[in-house]
């Protein structure tokens, strides 16, 4: 191995095709919604917050941690029907699915068998 050179194992490969996975999944859940808008926003602000931090400017930081201590509770508010959206998407996909369907229709079976 060669010094100053960052080591990727397989770990690495497979988060960095996760969250790529999953940032195209809610790109897609979000398009064509005025969601997206807001996203693409939160993104900007997170990435200033990051060149903010580098730069060690205390006082902007110190108002972007004031944002992001209650940001998530303001997240949840405006993406309620996106986040209601997702909710329903993820249960209609695993009510389809083959696999939960064997296991609920044997659980329904041995009901009939218990006392």
């Amino acid at each position: 191995m060669l010094p100053g050179y960052i080591v990727i194992n397989l770990y690495d490969i497979i988060d960095i095709v996760l969250i790529a996975f999953l940032m195209y999944w809610l790109f897609k859940m979000l398009e064509g919604t005025t969601a997206i808008n807001l996203f693409i926003g939160i993104i900007a602000v997170v990435l200033l917050r990051i060149v903010v931090s580098e730069l060690n400017m205390k006082m902007l930081s110190s108002l972007f941690d004031a944002v992001f201590s209650v940001g998530f509770i303001a997240l949840i508010v405006l993406f309620q029907p996106e986040i209601r959206k997702f909710l329903n998407t993820m249960g209609k996909s695993l009510h389809n699915n083959r696999f939960f369907k064997l296991i609920f229709k044997s659980k329904r079976y041995l009901s009939l068998f218990s006392v």
